[in-house]
């Protein structure tokens, strides 16, 4: 990706997210993307956006399919299902993303298609947020003759720009601070025995690691961590 441009303004007409005064917040959004444009030298009109009052939550939905493979059809629908459920007249679905799947009651399956099943399930992670500040803010934009695109989720949006994929994996939390307010977001995997470094039964010892000399400790992690393939530093 290659920035072409940007633009400062400072923030007016709004406060945590929420528009409070219409008429200084398109000023502001306008002076901001005119500064944008002519460093770009194009000229913008698409834009995307993030507000304040975002709940996440997990979800599970289910579709009959019959006896039969599943298609891409399958999963939209139940996809589509998830979000249904989620949502509410005063809290729209902005974000959604399936965790795991469900095949006649099995769990954790990644990817069901083309397999065989009666019921189709899958567990989604949603993102919610309240509609009117929502509303406002896209009005907002629109009386700045800007189209949106996309509601950006700015946790999620940080934790994705600055995270590796290493660290998603294992277990992190990103934390975003801001003039006004502060984001986090968790990424969390239950990892199987496979991938996990475990310690065997300290005999003599009864069990308690602090009683453990630290030699120990690190013959029995660096032999496991080698059967892992992993990297010693």
């Amino acid at each position: 990706m290659k920035v072409l441009g940007f633009g400062i303004q400072q923030s007016r007409g709004v406060k945590s997210g929420v528009i409070v005064d219409l008429s200084a917040a398109e000023q502001a959004i306008r002076l901001a993307v005119a500064a944008a444009d002519t460093m770009a030298n194009l000229v913008v009109d698409i834009v995307n956006f993030s507000c304040r009052g975002m709940k996440s939550a997990h979800v599970i939905a289910q579709i009959p399919i019959g006896e039969r493979t599943v298609t891409i059809r399958d999963i939209r629908r139940v996809l589509s299902e998830g979000s249904r459920l989620a949502s509410c007249q005063d809290r729209p679905v902005i974000y959604s993303m399936p965790v795991s799947f469900r095949l006649d009651g099995e769990q954790d399956v990644a990817d069901p298609r083309d397999m065989i099943g009666r019921t189709l399930g899958v567990d989604m992670h949603v993102i919610t947020a309240a509609a009117a500040p929502l509303r406002n803010l896209e009005h907002c934009i629109n009386r700045a003759h800007l189209s949106v695109e996309h509601v950006v989720v700015t946790p999620l949006a940080s934790a994705l720009s600055s995270l590796v994929e290493d660290e998603a994996e294992l277990g992190v939390v990103c934390v975003d601070f801001g003039g006004e307010t502060t984001a986090t977001s968790v990424f969390s995997t239950i990892l199987d025995d496979q991938n996990m470094v475990t310690l065997p039964s300290l005999h003599g010892m009864d069990g308690h690691i602090s009683k453990c000399p630290r030699s120990i400790l690190s013959h029995i992690i660096r032999a496991r961590v080698e059967e892992l393939g992993g990297v010693l530093f």
